[in-house]
């Protein structure tokens, strides 16, 4: 009898594919994925199977999916094939062949990217982790085949995402995710490692390990603290250094029995900790207070930049002798930071050390404090023409060490607020790889509730793949598949919160002066001078173009909330009894649209309402601010009775989850936390 199915065969080049291939995709448990080649080869090769099985039978009317070892002499196939598995960019070839197409990865990564491109040629796209992420495309009777080869090779090598600050942040969905979208580096996590190294990505470790190995009050086996024992090691401080000058010092960098220490340590940990680890970031103080050695040798091997590339260099003979020895298991890339928060940002002075160049190493711009009201390289704007200066000086003077860029999208004082970059990330990225940047990485991105957000992952995502993806037409692609029939109501919401948070970098940000901080540091009482402000002359520009922006973020809710309640009358209208079972493709869909885009406005609104109040509060203290300094008792009453209104919202209502570090946990703030602004809400309270 003859089947009215459409067969389908996946072709994986491994002897008993037709029975083990289920088996193989889940058994990353028990791959040797540093060591043991062919076998995970196998493993992704088989996942990327299951990914084509499962969504194949969801867009294919009927369809007969079949595996075998070999491509059949007729018929729809789909071929997988590793070649070079050692390669790791994530290049890949799609090759029509008669009825078929063969997918060619170049290593694991490679031909998973493929596979993802493939389904993404039929429809598919993965907005968010999870069910509620994906957007199906419409039922065919037969899948779509590439007219012509493909053969495509990502803009960036690496292609990341910092997720290293607290254990806890662990998700299966994120790391799903994150492959589908052509992503090839994760920060190790117990649960999640093996499905990370199954998707062909790199293994990242570390992080600020030098504060937490020198820690001056660790104790040793000795009994004594590190700084008893080794007080050398802390360097020539200033006359009369305190402890705290202490905490706060850079180590004296000239010191050849620091570097026996801080190596032997690292070693002993990459044999065990850290075994799985492709890539170890060794950063220095996450401090920008931080005082640098004095001593005539630590001046002598220059700024504080060519000390670290000085003992990046040691690390790397240590690691290099280590590895002939086999006291390590495998070849592993360092990482090293330019960063303002240890004075690394300004660019060495000195040539390159040697046994770096071509090491694999890497330096990973971070520019912490950058402005996003101007593109990265606009010369007009003073935060980011320095930052440029030092970004080219960097990549030009060290053309032996790999550079990545780091970038701030969710910095820690931006604390989830509903932020979009559209402009800057269609700028700013490109010129990333002009300059030849080998990958780009971001902190800290959302683990859940991204909202408006998911645009922000889908473009980064997208143009690291490829830069010269048009940004247009990609967001036009994303709205009308995000939100349907809501999409041109959502195209002016996006358009007003990006412009509402153009100064975000002004308002809240890491270090230096901007708005946040000032509040932050103000005992509440009257003031006897304006707050020092950056891209603002004056406290009263601030406000204005504070009041500019609430207005526009209190638009764009008002349009979510209408849309939203249309959105639950027209759901309502889809919804089916439990149990219901579909009988034909349309009313699969259907189902599947049933309550997706009323979850997706909820949570856009949910967004802007904790955006809103988070700016209205920043506004209204910096009013209070300024109207105690002009002594204007009924401006500062009126601006005092918002912030009491506001403050006692806020405490009303949580945002999403913050995951405690270094130690493992997860914590559920209310908004007025969240906003960092209680404390400055309770000073003023004090000084009424």
């Amino acid at each position: 009898m003859q089947s009215d199915k459409f067969a389908i065969t996946l072709v994986l080049p491994y002897a008993n594919a037709e029975k083990q291939w289920r088996f193989w995709a889940d058994d990353e448990a028990h791959v040797d994925f540093k060591h043991d080649t062919a076998a995970a080869c196998r493993c992704t090769a088989a996942y990327a199977a299951t990914e084509l099985a499962w969504h194949l039978e969801k867009c294919v009317d009927s369809p007969e999916i079949k595996v075998a070892s070999s491509r059949p002499e007729t018929g729809c196939f789909i071929s997988l094939e590793i070649v070079e598995p050692d390669r790791i960019e994530g290049a890949y070839e799609l090759l029509p062949a008669g009825q078929g197409v063969a997918i060619k990865g170049y290593g694991r990564c490679g031909l998973l990217s493929g596979a993802y491109e493939f389904l993404r040629m039929q429809g598919w796209r993965w907005h968010e982790p999870g069910e509620k992420g994906i957007v199906y495309p419409p039922m065919r009777a037969t899948p779509l085949l590439p007219g012509e080869p493909v053969k495509f090779a990502p803009s960036f090598t690496v292609r990341a995402l910092d997720i290293f600050l607290g254990p806890s942040k662990e998700s299966a969905e994120l790391l799903v995710w994150m492959a589908r979208q052509g992503m090839n580096c994760f920060h190790n996590r117990s649960l999640t490692a093996k499905l990370g190294q199954k998707l062909g990505m790199m293994v990242r470790m570390g992080g600020h390990l030098l504060q937490k190995i020198l820690h001056p009050d660790r104790v040793l086996p000795s009994g004594k603290t590190v700084w008893e024992e080794h007080p050398e090691w802390f360097g020539l401080l200033p006359e009369n250094a305190t402890k705290v000058d202490v905490l706060m010092s850079r180590c004296c960098m000239s010191q050849t029995s620091l570097y026996d220490f801080i190596t032997d340590e690292i070693i002993e940990k990459m044999r065990h900790d850290w075994a799985e680890a492709d890539i170890l970031d060794v950063w220095g103080l996450d401090n920008s207070t931080a005082k640098a050695c004095e001593c005539e040798k630590c001046k002598n091997l220059g700024n504080t930049s060519d000390q670290t590339l000085h003992f990046l260099s040691s690390l790397r003979t240590a690691f290099d002798k280590a590895l002939r020895e086999k006291r390590l298991p495998h070849p592993v890339k360092i990482t090293i930071t330019a960063y303002d928060g240890n004075d690394s940002i300004t660019p060495p002075t000195k040539p390159l050390p040697e046994n770096l160049a071509g090491s694999g190493d890497i330096c990973i711009f971070y520019p912490i404090d950058r402005c996003y009201r101007h593109d990265f390289n606009d010369i007009t704007c003073k935060e980011n023409q320095r930052y440029f200066v030092d970004f080219v000086k960097w990549r030009k003077n060290n053309p032996g060490l790999q550079f990545w860029m780091g970038e701030y999208y969710n910095v820690s004082k931006f604390e989830d607020l509903p932020l979009l970059f559209t402009d800057r990330m269609a700028a700013d990225i490109p010129l990333y790889q002009e300059f030849k940047a080998d990958g780009v990485t971001y902190m800290h991105p959302p683990l859940a509730n991204w909202n408006l957000r998911a645009w922000t992952q889908i473009l980064y995502a997208a143009l690291l793949r490829n830069t010269e993806t048009d940004v247009g037409v990609l967001l036009e692609e994303y709205l009308a598949n995000h939100y349907g029939t809501y999409a041109c109501a959502m195209k002016t919401v996006y358009a007003e919160v990006e412009k509402a948070w153009r100064d975000i970098s002004q308002w809240r940000n890491w270090h230096g002066d901007n708005i946040l901080r000032n509040l932050m540091l103000w005992d509440g009482a009257a003031p006897e001078q304006e707050f020092p402000l950056r891209h603002f002359a004056n406290e009263a520009e601030a406000i204005a173009a504070g009041q500019e922006s609430l207005t526009l973020l209190l638009n764009a809710l008002k349009t979510v909330s209408k849309q939203l309640a249309q959105a639950t009358i027209d759901e309502a209208e889809k919804a089916t009894p439990p149990g219901y079972q579909p009988e034909t493709p349309e009313e699969v869909a259907k189902m599947r649209e049933c309550g997706i885009y009323e979850y997706r406005l909820s949570e856009d609104r949910k967004g802007l309402i904790y955006g809103a109040d988070t700016m209205e509060l920043m506004v209204s203290l910096l009013e209070y601010h300024n109207s105690l300094l002009h002594k204007d008792k009924a401006a500062a009453a009126k601006a005092w009775k918002i912030i009491e209104r506001v403050a006692d919202k806020m405490d009303s209502y949580y945002v999403p989850v913050k995951f405690d570090q270094p130690g493992p946990g997860v914590k559920c703030l209310d908004a007025l936390t969240r906003s960092q602004l209680r404390l400055t809400v309770s000073l003023c309270r004090k000084n009424l």
